[in-house]
């Protein structure tokens, strides 16, 4: 399952096995980037973390993609904020709930 930033807040039903990838939009030359304040495990874990441009040419704003595999089953909360290191403040938030079914024999 792919999300994207329209995802904010949403509710997703997925079981153990099952892969989820969120695409972020993300600038990081200007400093700001995603940054975890809730990754929720045990229930899921990360396996891939990459920048994705979205065109040639320095500077050119792409989406950070995140992949996480359903490692099992329970209730978690996937938080990130979008920030700068060196600033206090988020300019945005992203939350998604998981409740993740055992996997099917």
């Amino acid at each position: 399952m792919r999300l994207d930033e329209r995802s904010d807040g949403a509710r997703v039903r997925l079981r153990v096995g099952d892969r989820l990838e969120l695409a972020l939009p993300e600038n990081p030359s200007t400093g700001f980037r995603w940054q975890w304040t809730e990754p929720g495990a045990p229930v899921c874990r990360l396996e891939e973390d990459r920048f994705e441009p979205g065109g040639p040419g320095v500077g050119a704003r792409g989406h950070r993609l995140l992949v996480l595999a359903v490692a099992g089953p329970g209730a978690a909360r996937l938080a990130l904020v979008l920030r700068r290191s060196w600033e206090p403040e988020a300019a945005r938030a992203f939350t998604v709930e998981v409740e993740a079914a055992p996997a099917t024999p």
